[in-house]
C-alpha cells in the first residue's frame, strides 16, 4: 500500500497530466511553478519559472497543439524525507489520432511546507519503430 508521500507524489503526477491533456491555460500547476530545471523530451532545456513557462507554451500551443497525454502511475521512492524521484512511462497521442509518441519520465521531487514541487523533469522519447 502506498504511504501518503507516495500517494501525494502521484496525485501532483495526475494533476499534471489533467493540466497537459486541457492545455494547460494560464499558469504552470502548483507543482511545476517552483520547477528548477526541465529538459524536454526533444532535447531542449530550460531554467527558472520564465524559460519553463515559455517552454510548456511553445510545447502545448505549437509544437504539439492538440496533443494528449498518458502517464503510468510508475514508481515512486524516497531519496530523503524531502526528496522523492517518480518515473514511468508516457504515451502522447498527437492530434492526428493515428501517431502516439512513446516515452519515459524521471521528476526529482521536493516536498516544501505540505506540498510538493517538481525540481527537476526529465522526459525522453524512445525512438520510433520502422513499420
Amino acid at each position: 500500500m502506498p504511504s501518503d508521500e507516495e500517494r501525494a507524489v502521484l496525485q501532483q503526477v495526475e494533476a499534471f497530466v489533467h493540466a497537459w491533456n486541457r492545455g494547460m491555460p494560464g499558469p504552470l500547476p502548483p507543482s511545476t511553478r517552483r520547477m528548477v530545471c526541465a529538459l524536454g523530451a526533444f532535447g531542449e532545456e530550460a531554467r527558472g519559472r520564465a524559460q519553463i513557462e515559455a517552454a510548456f507554451e511553445e510545447l502545448l500551443r505549437k509544437t504539439m497543439a492538440g496533443a494528449t497525454v498518458r502517464m503510468e502511475p510508475g514508481s515512486v521512492r524516497m531519496l530523503s524525507l524531502e526528496f522523492w524521484v517518480w518515473q514511468g512511462r508516457f504515451e502522447i497521442a498527437l492530434p492526428d489520432q493515428k501517431t502516439a509518441l512513446k516515452g519515459h519520465a524521471v521528476q526529482v521531487m521536493q516536498e516544501v511546507q505540505g506540498r510538493w514541487r517538481v525540481l527537476e523533469g526529465h522526459p525522453k522519447l524512445f525512438p520510433s519503430r520502422a513499420q
